[in-house]
């Protein structure tokens, strides 16, 4: 989304989030027909206020970063290695010529694939892999539009690992991938629907 505002503008990357609350709206509704969840209350206990500590607002800061720090930033840089590895053995062809319609249907360069695969490896690779496979002047490899529709292909059409995980440790292994491609299915006929209504004007 940092990629959307920064290389569309502000106007841009609140329109995504709104076009993304949309579609979380239908695709909530829709899995709540299908698998017929049952609504309960949700009830918090509150702990009384008090005045925060600087040792433990550091240590649940470092708590909340080290998983950054520890997975993220490795994943982002082995993902530009292996990029890199598959660009210079030419494996790249192999891996964007056969999803090539996927790419046609959301209005971009067949490129970016890449990190569109990446991200489902880890979902913060996204906007580091579209660096490395368009270079820095993205805004001269696509559009405004195209990086509008990438922002919403790549946040809903793209389910990380870890989502996976949470599903099958929730549903079972076969109703996850299930939910999976489904969901997979429905990011990218959205965003490809989006693109298409919006390129007419």
């Amino acid at each position: 989304m940092g990629i959307v505002g920064f290389y569309g503008g502000i106007k841009l990357a609140f329109s995504v989030f709104a076009t993304l609350f949309v579609a979380g709206l239908i695709w909530a509704f829709g899995i709540k027909k299908a698998i017929h969840i049952k609504s309960e209350p949700l009830l918090l206990e509150l702990p009384p206020y008090r005045k925060p500590l600087i040792k433990n607002v550091l240590a649940k800061s470092w708590i909340r970063m080290k998983d950054f720090v520890y997975i993220v930033i490795p994943l982002l840089v082995l993902g530009g290695t292996a990029y890199g590895i598959l660009n210079i053995t030419g494996f790249t062809k192999r891996i964007v010529e056969p999803l090539s319609p996927i790419t046609t249907w959301l209005g971009l360069p067949a490129a970016t694939i890449i990190p569109l695969v990446f991200g489902f490896l880890q979902r913060d690779l996204t906007g580091a892999m579209l660096l490395s496979v368009l270079g820095s002047k993205i805004s001269l490899a696509l559009t405004p539009l195209q990086i509008y529709t990438f922002g919403i292909a790549s946040t809903i059409g793209i389910p990380c690992i870890i989502a996976l995980g949470v599903l099958t440790r929730e549903f079972g292994f076969k109703k996850a991938i299930v939910l999976t491609i489904t969901s997979i299915a429905y990011g990218l006929l959205f965003a490809g629907l989006v693109w298409r209504i919006i390129s007419i004007f």
